[in-house]
């Protein structure tokens, strides 16, 4: 019987032993679980902020593409006026060049 009541407390302190090791990784689980949930949320702000990063980067870039549009464009008529300019000047100078000479005095 002794015998008996040896391995009963034995048993008893294995098991007293087993539900604080239970206690202790409920304990560590809970504290894991309350850290992911942080964790999640930092990501989730992370991520909401790198997508409102990147449209401003899309609108920018936008923008960038209108403007340098909008440069080729007037590049464009610069370059036709450039070019007007420069036959009208030809012009001009090959009719004075047609002209004959005057002298003043003369009539």
């Amino acid at each position: 019987m002794r015998a008996q009541a040896e391995r009963l407390v034995s048993d008893l302190s294995e098991l007293i032993g087993l539900r604080k090791t239970i206690a202790t990784e409920r304990d560590q689980l809970a504290t894991d679980r309350d850290k992911l949930k942080g964790d999640q949320v930092q990501l989730a702000s992370l991520v909401e902020e790198r997508q409102r990063k990147q449209s401003a980067i899309e609108k920018d870039l936008e923008a960038e593409g209108a403007r340098a549009l909008a440069l080729a464009r007037q590049a464009d008529s610069l370059q036709g006026l450039i070019a007007k300019w420069s036959r009208t000047s030809k012009r001009r100078q090959s009719r004075r060049n047609c002209q004959p000479e005057r002298h003043p005095g003369s009539a």
